[in-house]
């Protein structure tokens, strides 16, 4: 598990110093001071710098550079903004952030620097001269991995976004990283490692937190195509009901214990990133929910970092 976290030069972060890490960790601040940021930070290392990775965060925010129409038909792809990712929104030869974790078994260390790629191409735009793309030079551990950008000097969409949905790589450390609101096609596609396992106890379980009368969940995967953005695309059983009941009638609290519970039992040995984890509860929930993330997170072996506002959510996790 992390015991220490350092983040420099990374959004709004200069530097900053974390220190005591456990298995569980609740991250406080008012708005805009970097909560989200810290949780980027983490799925970046996590994922060792991964072109999959750097889209996934950029495309949770909406960072897309508009597109220029003097570029001709070789600048209509979408590209997002790699330029919030550095301090002060700073651009250039050298730029520069780092991560840094640590425990008792030593660190792993991410470093990203704005530097030039190797290939020279033509610029189709303008005959008489050739250009030189900028590029993300990625060190975590090993040989520099050189990330392309495009011809505004930003990620090409094109290039990430089929490994956007699931956003884990092959081979990479586990990490899950959950928003304020995740789509109904990655719950479905996510519960092919809950079907028939334990897990489904689990989610089961914590759907119960706020319905005891819900008895079982199956997600509708013949209609998954309609739920990219939606709460949707899972049927809920009540006790004592024959009747299928789409989950998006039980309310938000119910969809994001569905979310936390399947995140969390597919995150095992690794790590949970989750913004506003009280989203959409009550709080005379929240007591209920932490007891079964504390749970989960230690029979599955996963470190939690969470994000809040709500001082109830912050109370009652440590009441438990």
């Amino acid at each position: 598990m992390i015991s220490t976290l350092t983040i420099e030069g990374f959004r709004c972060f200069e530097r900053l110093e974390m220190g005591g890490l456990g298995r569980v960790n609740l991250i406080v601040g008012k708005n805009n001071s970097g909560k989200t940021s810290l949780l980027e930070a983490l799925y970046l290392l996590a994922m060792r710098g991964k072109a999959s990775a750097f889209g996934m965060v950029l495309q949770r925010r909406g960072e897309i550079l508009p597109i220029d129409s003097e570029l001709g038909e070789v600048g209509q792809g979408v590209e997002y903004d790699v330029r919030p990712l550095f301090t002060g929104h700073r651009f250039g030869l050298g730029t520069h952030f780092e991560v840094t974790a640590a425990n008792s078994h030593g660190s792993n260390v991410i470093g990203v620097t704005v530097g030039k790629d190797a290939q020279i191409v033509p610029d189709q735009t303008k005959t008489t001269r050739f250009v030189q793309f900028f590029a993300l030079l990625v060190n975590a551990g090993g040989p520099n991995e050189v990330i392309p950008l495009g011809y505004r000097d930003g990620l090409p969409a094109d290039s990430v976004r089929p490994r956007l949905i699931t956003s884990q790589d092959e081979g990479a450390p586990q990490v899950r990283f959950l928003g304020p609101y995740e789509a109904g096609r990655q719950l479905i596609e996510m519960w092919d490692g809950v079907a028939l396992t334990d897990d489904e106890a689990i989610v089961g379980d914590a759907l119960r937190v706020l319905n005891p009368t819900i008895e079982r969940i199956a997600p509708q995967v013949a209609s998954s195509h309609q739920f990219g953005s939606t709460r949707g695309g899972f049927l809920v059983k009540k006790s004592g009901n024959t009747q299928r009941l789409s989950i998006g009638s039980f309310g938000d609290g119910i969809w994001r214990l569905l979310a936390l519970s399947v995140f969390l039992t597919q995150a095992k040995g690794g790590l949970l990133l989750v913004d506003e984890i009280d989203l959409g509860l009550h709080y005379k929930a929240m007591t209920s929910m932490w007891k079964l993330v504390l749970r989960i997170a230690k029979e599955a072996d996963v470190q939690v970092f969470a994000t809040t506002h709500s001082r109830d959510c912050v109370q009652s996790l440590a009441d438990v």
